[in-house]
């Protein structure tokens, strides 16, 4: 895999830890939806460009 599809795959793993962390220890809603829209976004163009990969 090139070198900015792991790039995405951190992305992907920091939001989904991040999200985690500010549900439940932090009341800042529009900062976790911010974190999750990041992450869902930076999931599914992995999806996509490992689909392209194959």
């Amino acid at each position: 895999m090139p070198p900015g599809w792991y790039l995405l795959l951190l992305v992907t793993a920091l939001c989904g830890g991040g999200s985690w962390y500010i549900r439940h220890f932090t009341q800042k809603v529009e900062l976790l939806r911010l974190t999750a829209g990041i992450g869902i976004s930076s999931m599914l163009a992995l999806v996509f460009w490992t689909w392209q990969i194959m």
